[in-house]
């Protein structure tokens, strides 16, 4: 059995959401009407849970990325590593003329 959208929120509430959502889209183009928000504001902890999920994302944003650049150098630096192997076995072998 699937859960709707409109089982969890409810048709009130919904319809609520329709019609401020249509107030959106006529004032949309207007600078002259006032800001129409459609969700209710967040309560005080959804906004720290909010900011808590920010900070841990841009944590591991940044865990990401020191590990891409640590697999690049070591990519880089294996690949430098055989090409001098590989320049020392040619200038180790005996030239045929």
């Amino acid at each position: 059995m699937s859960i709707t959208f409109c089982e969890i929120v409810g048709n009130d509430c919904l319809a609520k959401m329709r019609v401020k959502y249509n107030q959106f889209l006529d004032a949309l183009n207007d600078p002259q009407q006032p800001e129409v928000k459609i969700f209710a504001p967040l309560g005080k902890e959804a906004e720290e849970q909010m900011d808590l999920v920010r900070e841990v994302t841009k944590y591991l944003q940044k865990k990401k990325e020191e590990e891409v650049n640590a697999a690049e150098a070591k990519r880089v630096e294996e690949a430098k590593a055989v090409e001098a192997a590989a320049a020392q076995a040619a200038a180790e072998t005996p030239k045929e003329q």
